[in-house]
């Protein structure tokens, strides 16, 4: 008997031997794009994010979907400012936990807390539109971005100075996740993800000391559910990938920086299932369909193998173009199974700023979207917080991925990772968000070294 698409995500995640690789397209705010609906008015309405899923998984054939794909809907519960957008998830626009707010006066958390309501209905009319046909992915805030939504970057220093405080916030973001993932099974998730980030920011002893004791009951509950369990992280998170395994998930979701070959090793050795990891940008965003088909021809050659599932690297920009995603199906159903031939493309020329411009330091930040992309946001954040103490001798510029002109500026500069800092055109931090002390430190020695050259 042959497996609904459903079945197939869910089977997958058991790493079961099955017919074909699932593909589970991260169809967030791009639902609005769809119903020609700009993403602040979609994500708060349930019937349009339920349109938007149905419409999604019908034109991409998708066998899973996100139901939500926003990073800021417990933080906006608990009462931090959101900043909308039109083309982009809303972002985070101010921490209470760093503004005087004390953990215990944060808002009760409820099913009607703020937009907690829309998405629980959006998931049961989600179920209605699609049946048993599709599986569902409830989409958590992980307890470790929760925590920076809170408290800010301040979270980075206190790890060191005061890991009680921090220990006590990831406990009660870790309680938040995993009440909100209770409420998302019950309205019809068939996956919850925990989508955690900003854990790709810390080291592994971090990680075990801060992320794990709260990752790990979560998933512990997911399971105690029965629903199936995924960690989603984006960025150059290879140094946690062990950690991420060893709290318990089903399933660890991967972006495009993160080798799927090396995933699949890790997989294997933890027993987990695994997902990713198409380009988001360089392939969904702004190639073709046949980069699409060859990307997820890629991808489906390197996952191959019991428990991988198709997917993009993180949440689909709003203006993905659609006709890559249907190249991706056709793919994945076996529409296509010829050759697709990389395109002999010219290396565009690049018109690089004057970096030895005396008295001038320019501070570059390479993003996905800082208005889309928690690492992002923190990176520009930290930057944003220090440079009026430099005056006009130092610049700041965020180069985002998603315009053409970024990734041969990126190749240019030797760029490897999102996010990362140029300090007058060289890399001094690459995915990781750098203390204050440590970037005021990089860029007095630059102006310094100008000074004095």
């Amino acid at each position: 008997m042959s497996l609904t698409p459903r079945q197939l995500v869910l089977a997958a995640l058991r790493r079961e031997s099955i017919a074909r690789t699932p593909w589970v397209p991260y169809v967030g705010c791009h639902g609005g794009k769809l119903l020609h609906l700009p993403a602040s008015t979609y994500l708060r309405d349930p019937e349009y994010i339920a349109s938007g899923v149905a419409t999604a998984a019908e034109r991409y054939r998708a066998d899973g979907l996100p139901v939500v794909f926003d990073l800021q809907v417990e933080a906006e519960a608990l009462g931090c400012a959101l900043m909308w957008s039109d083309d982009n998830p809303p972002a985070v626009h101010s921490h209470p936990l760093a503004e005087g707010v004390a953990l215990a006066d944060l808002p009760p958390l409820t099913p009607e807390s703020a937009r907690l309501p829309v998405v629980l209905e959006a998931i049961r009319r989600s179920r209605a539109r699609v049946g048993d046909e599709v599986a569902l992915f409830g989409l958590v805030t992980g307890p470790f971005t929760l925590a920076l939504h809170l408290l800010g970057s301040d979270i980075f220093m206190d790890m060191v100075l005061d890991a009680d405080r921090v220990h006590a916030l990831l406990a009660y973001t870790s309680g938040v996740a995993t009440q909100v993932a209770r409420w998302y099974r019950e309205a019809g998730c068939d996956v919850i993800a925990a989508v955690d980030p900003m854990t790709s920011q810390i080291s592994p002893a971090h990680f075990r000391e801060f992320v794990s004791p709260a990752a790990a009951p979560l998933f512990a509950a997911v399971r105690a559910s029965g629903a199936a369990s995924a960690f989603f992280v984006c960025g150059d998170a290879r140094r946690n990938l062990e950690a991420m395994c060893e709290t318990g998930p089903d399933s660890v979701f991967v972006d495009e920086q993160i080798d799927l070959v090396e995933m699949r090793g890790i997989a294997e050795r933890h027993r987990v299932a695994f997902g990713g990891n198409i380009p988001l940008t360089s392939v969904l965003l702004l190639g073709t369909p046949d980069d699409a088909r060859r990307a997820a021809q890629q991808c489906l050659a390197a996952g191959g193998a019991p428990g991988y599932l198709l997917a993009p690297g993180c949440d689909m920009p709003y203006d993905t173009r659609p006709e890559n995603l249907v190249a991706v199906a056709e793919v994945v159903h076996g529409e296509f199974r010829g050759t697709v031939a990389a395109a002999a493309a010219a290396a565009p020329e690049v018109e690089l700023p004057d970096y030895e411009q005396p008295d001038l330091v320019r501070v570059e930040i390479f993003t996905l979207d800082s208005a889309a992309c928690a690492p992002c946001q923190y990176m520009v954040e930290a930057v944003r917080a220090i440079l009026p103490e430099f005056g006009p001798r130092v610049t700041w510029t965020e180069h985002k991925l998603r315009t053409d002109i970024t990734p041969p500026l990126m190749g240019a500069l030797g760029v490897r990772s999102i996010p990362s800092i140029a300090i007058d055109g060289v890399v001094h931090f690459a995915s990781i968000i750098p203390e204050a002390d440590r970037l005021r430190s990089a860029i007095t020695e630059r102006l310094a070294a100008k000074a004095g050259s």
